[in-house]
């Protein structure tokens, strides 16, 4: 596995140390999606803003980690992974900073803005291992890279639970900062250089715009969800955006190089991966939030009326699926191929989608639940980018796993707004409440691991395995 490869005219030898600090810096990218999650019921408070406004301060991140992560694959393909990953993380720091230090809603945005151009270092690591590792390995070192998203988001939570119980909310914040430093002094000192593969333009158009468009569909609903905002007028925002993703389209469709190449799509291993990131992401976020929402809710049939450390410690479970969950998934790919380990995993969420109704007053089922769906998830989104790698041009895999997490983003940053929205409508954080917005969270959670699995099944060419990514290499 951690064999000497030549890439380009220069050698490298990939070490397990390689796999450790890329796994890191991904981990340090994916925490800072999630340790402000169980700090989403007393930011209200503690900013005087609404429910859904709060709700903003994951949903911005994921918007940027969405455009944000095929940029940093561009440039990662055009100047080189390595400084790039390095510029993600110090943008990290730099916007962990600056939310530690908010006093208000519109600061702590911007600071979480910075924060999400490091959902892209993931892309860029398994770019990365693609020029550095040795085929037979290759499954297994992509799938723990991949999996260091759902070990990333899992165990936010649970930290967020314990660093709050000592400090305060800004500490998390002050930690983020230093772990972003750390992560890339180790990447400048064990990480090598790599030649970039790629002189393609970036299409600056086509990143601003599909901004333009998620902002459009998504804020309607918040500020719906309000009572800021008459259903007339969020329908015309929502028409509007679907005739600006008309020119978009178009717009892609011609450009010598397109933010997103939609000739890939037709690929259908390629198109199918990115949809199923989607779907996959919407899912796992909407988990997320029942589990943070039922365990500080007030006490009652529904409801735990717990701290944020309680939150963490029901989340742990889920966490600790979400870490030996990749590796396993690495396994089944080498003996059955990506399709069967993507099956497997949304097979497994689906399931549990259906359990994490069924009891929602005690801490035991709710962690159980949350548990399953969590490691499910994070089975398939491993095995994802191994599919993706026998379907796609070497120059452009930065850029494809940019987009497959451009894809897991926009499915978190639906999940987000609705989820705050159906929580706003049903939920006041004040008076015990019933099992409603549960339900509907994960019915919504089901359908859609549903549809990402009838998308798998009908998907043959998903099946790669290290052989066929050597041929697809050569």
């Amino acid at each position: 596995m951690f064999a000497t490869l030549t890439t380009g005219s220069d050698r490298y030898a990939a070490r397990p140390a390689i796999l450790v600090v890329l796994g890191f810096a991904s981990v340090i990218g994916a925490l800072m999606q999630t340790m402000v999650l169980p700090l989403l019921p007393q930011f209200p408070a503690l900013f005087g803003v609404s429910v859904t406004a709060a709700s903003w301060i994951a949903t911005s991140t994921m918007l940027v980690g969405a455009i944000g992560a095929p940029l940093l694959g561009w440039l990662g393909d055009r100047f080189g992974l390595k400084p790039v990953i390095i510029l993600a993380l110090a943008l990290l720091g730099v916007g962990s900073l600056i939310s530690g230090l908010a006093g208000e809603l519109g600061m702590m945005i911007v600071g979480r803005v910075l924060q999400g151009f490091s959902v892209g270092i993931v892309g860029l690591s398994m770019a990365m291992l693609r020029r550095l590792w040795d085929f037979e390995g290759l499954p297994m070192a992509v799938g723990i890279i991949s999996g260091t998203i759902g070990i990333g988001t899992s165990l936010g939570v649970p930290l967020a639970g314990l660093i709050v119980e000592f400090g305060s909310w800004r500490t998390i914040f002050w930690i983020m900062a230093v772990c972003a430093a750390l992560a890339a002094i180790l990447i400048l000192a064990v990480v090598p250089n790599v030649q970039p593969v790629a002189r393609r333009r970036f299409d600056l158009a086509g990143a601003l715009g599909l901004g333009v468009i998620l902002t459009l569909l998504l804020l309607p609903i918040s500020v719906l969800a309000d009572g800021q905002l008459s259903m007339g007028s969020a329908t015309m925002w929502l028409l509007l955006a679907v005739g600006l993703t008309a020119i978009w389209l178009r717009h892609q469709w011609r450009a010598p190089d397109a933010f997103v190449d939609l000739r890939l799509f037709a690929r259908p291993a390629i198109s199918s991966s990115h949809l199923i990131a989607l779907l996959l992401g919407f899912a796992f976020f909407l988990s997320f939030t029942g589990t943070i929402t039922v365990v500080q809710m007030p006490a009652g049939a529904v409801g735990l009326g717990g701290s944020v450390l309680l939150t963490g410690l029901v989340q742990t479970p889920a966490s600790l699926s979400a870490i030996f969950a990749p590796p396993l998934a690495g396994l089944m790919v080498v003996r059955f191929g990506a399709r069967a380990a993507i099956i497997t995993g949304i097979a497994v969420s689906l399931v549990a989608f259906g359990l994490r109704a069924v009891d929602l007053g005690h801490p035991v089922p709710i962690a159980a639940s949350a548990m399953l769906v969590s490691g499910g998830i994070s089975f398939a989104f491993a095995a994802l980018p191994v599919a993706l790698m026998g379907a796609t041009p070497a120059d452009r895999l930065g850029a494809s796993n940019g987009f497959n997490m451009l894809s897991r983003q926009m499915g978190a940053a639906i999940a987000s707004v609705t989820g705050a929205a159906v929580v706003a409508t049903s939920i006041d954080f004040i008076n015990p409440a019933g099992p409603q917005a549960f339900y509907w969270l994960f019915s919504l959670g089901a359908a859609s691991s549903f549809t990402a699995l009838l998308l798998a099944l009908c998907t043959k060419t998903l099946t790669t395995s290290p052989s066929m990514i050597r041929g697809h290499a050569k």
